[in-house]
């Protein structure tokens, strides 16, 4: 038995810059997002190359944060994802921060759905299963994937207003000018 442990640089997110860092299943990544004073909402992405399904999960300021791989979904809101995960977040009353978790699952986990037909919806299969992983003759894991996890601003929900402004002007103006052109040619 043999225990590698590594110190962790940058393990505090920002907004608007980009960590990149490697995950298998038998190490997933932590990170915190602690909210600026004026940012109620972000956008938490996760970009990655590889399609190797991983989970990316968003906790609450809850410890120990959940390492169980298999019940990722315990606590906080999860996604699964091959090349890209994106998860909305508002800031919960009386919390400055979460955790960003990405660990890595069955890719199966990512590829099978299921059809509800009550409701005609498709919901991803949420019974993650860990997903034993063997060395290669390098030492590297075989399951190894680089994710690049980013942190920015959404719109505040007062500027929500602009989208449908914009497409009521444009067909207003569409009206507009088949108006004038039937005036013109009568």
């Amino acid at each position: 038995f043999s225990l590698l442990l590594e110190y962790v640089r940058d393990y505090q997110l920002s907004l608007n810059t980009t960590v990149t860092t490697e995950v298998s299943a038998p190490s997933p990544v932590f990170y915190v997002f602690e909210y600026p004073q004026d940012t109620d909402h972000v956008l938490v992405t996760v970009t990655s190359d590889s399609t190797i399904c991983a989970i990316v999960s968003i906790q609450d300021q809850l410890c120990p944060t959940d390492q169980l791989v298999d019940y990722p979904s315990h606590r906080g809101v999860f996604q699964t994802m091959e090349k890209l995960a994106a998860i909305n977040i508002k800031r919960p009353t009386h919390q400055d921060f979460f955790y960003v978790v990405v660990s890595i699952y069955h890719d199966e986990e990512c590829s099978q759905t299921k059809k509800d037909l009550i409701d005609g919806l498709i919901t991803l299969n949420t019974s993650a299963q860990y997903n034993p992983v063997f060395f290669h003759d390098e030492g590297k894991f075989r399951n190894a994937k680089n994710v690049t996890i980013a942190i920015k601003h959404t719109l505040p929900p007062n500027k929500y207003w602009i989208g449908p402004l914009v497409s009521f002007l444009v067909f207003f103006s569409f009206y507009l000018i088949t108006l004038t052109w039937i005036i013109i040619v009568d």
